[in-house]
């Protein structure tokens, strides 16, 4: 996770759109780190628990068949083991919270999709864009160094997709440059 929303209590749903095995990179996890508390991150091409924080424990690998789904607290230490097959995986990763606990991002604050009791709170697109964009243009690259920065593939998408609005568009074009 990145070092912003560490504190924001939420649920990942992983679902693979291809079988994951250990071959293809499937998850891997050291069963109850949950427990453990916040891990110190480092940040090198990616963002990782260093190897000295990790918690004690054998990591367990999770293949799971194409229609499963992993469960897991924010706080389990995972990873994506390494690629040794031509075969890809790819995934989505969907993360739930309470809206109103803090979300550990500045312009990404809690929001509801869906309410029956409540359905005048409910995000729009254009809303969940527009606040996108603002925390797009608060961020910096991130990880730092990384082709791979959250920040940049985020804009990327919101570039290729059209879904600037015209009063982001002029920042989020310098941060793509």
């Amino acid at each position: 996770m990145r070092p912003d929303v560490d504190n924001a209590l939420l649920i990942t749903v992983w679902v693979p759109l291809s079988s994951a095995d250990v071959d293809n990179g499937c998850l891997s996890v050291i069963p109850g780190s949950h427990k453990c508390g916040i891990r110190k991150h480092v940040t090198t091409n990616s963002y990782k628990i260093s190897l000295e924080e990790l918690p004690e424990g054998t990591p367990v690998s999770l293949p799971v068949e194409l229609g499963g789904i992993l469960l897991f607290h924010v706080l389990a230490c995972h990873v994506s083991l390494p690629y040794a097959s031509d075969r890809v995986r790819w995934s989505i990763d969907l993360r739930y919270q309470d809206p109103a606990q803090p979300s550990g991002h500045l312009y990404l604050k809690g929001f509801l999709v869906q309410s029956e009791a409540h359905p005048e709170n409910v995000l729009n697109y254009p809303q969940w864009v527009s606040m996108w964009e603002k925390q797009l243009v608060h961020d910096k690259p991130w990880p730092p160094n990384s082709e791979m920065a959250w920040g940049s593939l985020q804009m990327q998408w919101c570039r290729d997709w059209g879904s600037i609005t015209p009063a982001y568009q002029p920042q989020v074009q310098q941060r793509l440059q």
